[in-house]
């Protein structure tokens, strides 16, 4: 079976729709023949550029599937992308499986857009669900809002590759001091808001702790309190530098509606993790003060000024932390899964 993976993004950026990318054809190539093909990145300034460059890579779509055979095109996410896919489909008579790692409209709704852009993407989110052949989703909240459309649905969480090798480093060498990662990258928008939240409070936190700003990032200031790690190209380096943190903090204040790698890697690395209540949308399985922390983004400053890094609480999260990932979240747990929705399709 010829499968093509298609991905509305540069497949040499890291971030979550990337990684999981990656993930899905290292596991279809084990019993399929697999290519993947990705847009170049993407300009998210603002909306008008983002619709043009949807549009340059629908045009592009028409033209890179004809001459490939392809039997099953999967789908990442790529809502604006399907229009060319599901026209070449009922050319080349092939099926698509359609990933949603988020729900359309409703993260729409969460960034106060005009009700013209909230009305246009639920009648593009209604007819991508309602004509894909299989629909994965990535979280419970996706699958429960797109089962409506599309009886052909199966729940793939947002998994991890246990068995990646990296080192975990020692979180007692840091001197006195208390490490709290933040991770980007921060050209994306939703990020974004992570450095404005630690820049204008930064004076605000105790003397000992040390902000550590993990990934790309054009926006620095010079301040004693931050560390800035530019980008980590080795996955394995960048896992054992969360590993070495005493915290991540993701202070979400816009939800995505779809589950957050960064939090999932940090619970992989027994690294507990503060966030909000819109950082842990998508996430199943998630129970405050058991494998992960919860407060407003009023409360974040005080909490981590508090007591939270005595006792044992935050090794007690780990812990908890890591058996939800190996129960749940690993490849190990959802990789069946994955190859059945093809099976699915070449027995229809």
């Amino acid at each position: 079976m010829k499968i093509a993976i298609l991905l509305g993004a540069d497949i040499s950026e890291n971030n979550g729709t990337t990684i999981r990318a990656k993930r899905i054809k290292k596991i279809l190539e084990k019993e399929h023949d697999v290519i993947l093909l990705d847009s170049k990145k993407k300009d998210f300034s603002n909306v008008l550029s983002q619709i043009i460059d949807d549009m340059i890579w629908n045009l592009k779509l028409l033209f890179l599937i004809p001459g490939k055979k392809i039997q099953i095109v999967y789908m990442s996410s790529d809502f604006l992308g399907f229009f060319s896919i599901f026209l070449l489909s009922k050319l080349k008579k092939f099926k698509i499986i359609f990933e949603a790692h988020g729900i359309l409209s409703e993260e729409n709704i969460n960034k106060k857009r005009n009700k013209i852009i909230i009305k246009a993407t639920q009648i593009i989110e209604k007819f991508v669900i309602k004509n894909s052949d299989y629909i994965v989703a990535l979280s419970s909240n996706i699958f429960n809002f797109y089962r409506k459309y599309n009886e052909n649905i199966e729940l793939v969480p947002a998994f991890i590759n246990e068995s990646v090798d990296f080192k975990p480093l020692d979180k007692s060498m840091n001197n006195g001091f208390k490490s709290i990662g933040i991770i980007g990258p921060f050209d994306m928008p939703a990020n974004k808001y992570y450095l404005e939240f630690i820049y204008k409070n930064i004076d605000k936190f105790k003397e000992n702790l040390i902000f550590y700003v993990i990934g790309s990032c054009n926006n620095k200031i010079n301040n004693e309190k931050i560390k800035y790690t530019n980008y980590i190209e080795s996955y394995s380096e960048y896992l054992s530098l969360i590993s070495s943190l005493n915290l991540v903090l993701i202070p979400s204040k816009i939800s995505t509606s779809g589950p957050l790698n960064k939090i999932l890697e940090a619970m992989l690395c027994s690294t507990p993790v503060l966030t909000t209540s819109e950082g842990v949308i998508g996430l199943d399985n998630i129970e405050n003060h058991e494998n992960i922390l919860i407060f407003d983004e009023e409360e974040i400053i005080e909490q981590i000024n508090g007591d939270i890094f005595k006792g044992d609480l935050l090794e007690r999260i780990s812990s908890n932390a890591t058996e939800i990932i190996n129960n749940y979240y690993s490849k190990g747990a959802n990789e069946k899964k994955i190859l059945n929705t093809v099976h699915y399709l070449i027995k229809t």
